[in-house]
């Protein structure tokens, strides 16, 4: 089971304006899932692309899926 913030969970249903209400309440959207994943990511992932541009606006956005090399070779 995939362990989400609010954030990724909204990102991850497609809910734009949840997404929009969580950024402007401060969530953090470094924070990843226990798959590695931010809510970027999934929104890409699931063709989001309202979404992805949404998240994509804000500053410090943390583009890479993985926490580490390791989990490139797995």
């Amino acid at each position: 089971n995939t362990i989400n913030t609010a954030l990724i969970a909204a990102a991850e249903e497609g809910h734009y304006d949840i997404v929009q209400l969580l950024l402007n309440n401060g969530a953090n959207q470094s924070t990843r899932n226990n798959s590695g994943e931010t809510a970027l990511a999934v929104a890409a992932r699931k063709g989001y692309d309202n979404i992805v541009q949404l998240l994509s606006e804000e500053p410090h956005q943390n583009i890479t899926t993985h926490r580490s090399i390791f989990d490139l070779l797995i």
